[in-house]
This record gives C-alpha cells, structure tokens and sequence, in this order.
C-alpha cells in the first residue's frame, strides 16, 4: 500500500456458464428455414446458433431440422371403362413420407384408395403436414362396350354414293381380328373375299356389275372382348 505494507484484496470470482436451448423444426422439402442467427438451412440436419445472452455469455441453441417429403398424387390420364366394370382410383402411397397422410375425395372416402364405376369427374386432396396439400382429378367414362356385328341386308351399287358397297361393320371400341369375310352368289360361286377388316363389296366380279338377288356370306372373326372365335352367316340383296 502507500505506506509500504502489504495490502492484500480479495475478490470473490462467480463463472457463469454459457446457456443453451434446443428446438425441433418440421419443414418440407424446398422450405428455407431462418436458424436463430440468420443464417438459412434448407436440407434436414443438426444446426448450432451461438447467439449472445443477457449476462454477455455465449447462448448456444441447437436446431435439429427434420425435412420431410412432398406428397405426390397421379390419378392418371382421362380414361374409359366398359359399363358393369369398375376401375380403382390410387392417390398414390408416399412411402417415403413418415408423417400422417390425409385423403380427401369428391366422393365417398377417405383413404388412399376408391372403386367408382361410374361417369364423373373424380378429385382427390392429399395433405402430409407440413408440407402444402396436393390435389389432382380424373375424368371417368362408362360406355357400352358390348360389341355387335351390324349386318346390312342390302346395297343399291348404282354410284349415287348411297349403299354403293356392302361391308359389316362392328360396333365396338376395338376391332376385331382374324377378320375372314367372303359371299357366294346362288350357285356357290365365291364373288368377293377379304382379310381385312373394313373392305366392302363393290357388287363386281371380275370388273362386271353382278345379277339383281339374293347373296350369301360368311364371316368370322376374334371378338376382342371376348378373345372367342365368332361366326355369322347371312343374306344381303343386290338391288338397282
């Protein structure tokens, strides 16, 4: 001290340990999250913030930052269904999401999947929190698929453009196949015969215009509903 004696000071030394905190954030792919400090993280990991408390000391937050998966929903393309059938509709698993799902249909249901049978649009809204809901739909058709053989009973070959040939046609979706289509005249002579599908009789045999009457054919085919062999045989009248 002054005077040349010791002077002897003590001082009462208190450490204060730095803080820290931890927070969990649930985020969807493509989100940029705000860490405490500033910084922006957009992938899923264990990010520090050292930030500065009250008492001047470090506060250290840790963030883990779980990303998870969109939701994706693809009910398909606008499509058609045979009357009496039906055609389910998947709004898509998501396997790689592990939160809830949540479906939403415009009809009766709320799981991944439905049955319709019926004409209509169809829609469907998946949530997965926290990511944003996704939605898709779906037009749907029922049409009368039961395919028939139509057999005309006469043709007028006379170049009015009205009846001028002869030809079966099929009322169906898809054609047929293996299509073997010939006609005989009264004395079993064969006057016309095709393969394909769609060829029409033109009322001519060797370049000549044949007879007024009555003429006999024979066709069979592969119904493609079906997949069976199918066989008519019928009379067509040869009229001027």
């Amino acid at each position: 001290n002054y005077v040349g004696c010791d002077s002897i000071i003590s001082i009462q030394l208190k450490v204060i340990q730095n803080s820290s905190s931890n927070q969990t954030i649930q985020a969807c792919q493509g989100d940029l999250i705000t860490l405490p400090d500033g910084q922006i993280a957009k992938y899923g990991g264990n990010y520090f913030s050292t930030l500065t408390n009250y008492l001047n000391c470090d506060s250290i937050i840790h963030t883990v930052i779980l990303m998870y998966e969109k939701p994706i929903v693809n009910l398909g393309n606008d499509t058609s269904i045979c009357e009496g059938n039906s055609i389910e509709l998947d709004a898509g698993d998501n396997k790689n999401i592990t939160l809830n799902k949540y479906y939403s249909w415009n009809v009766k249901g709320n799981q991944q999947k439905v049955v319709v049978s019926s004409s209509g649009l169809y829609s469907v809204q998946v949530s997965s929190p926290p990511c944003k809901t996704v939605s898709d739909e779906i037009n749907i058709q029922v049409k009368n698929c039961e395919c028939k053989l139509i057999l005309p009973n006469s043709f007028t070959p006379n170049n009015d453009g009205i009846d001028d040939d002869f030809k079966l046609l099929y009322d169906c979706a898809t054609q047929p196949t293996n299509w073997d289509f010939k006609i005989y005249n009264r004395l079993g002579q064969k006057v016309f015969s095709t393969t394909l599908f769609g060829n029409a009789w033109d009322g001519t045999f060797n370049g000549s215009l044949q007879e007024v009457g009555a003429y006999v054919f024979f066709v069979s085919f592969i119904n493609p509903t079906t997949q069976q062999k199918e066989f008519y045989k019928g009379d067509v009248l040869l009229l001027r």
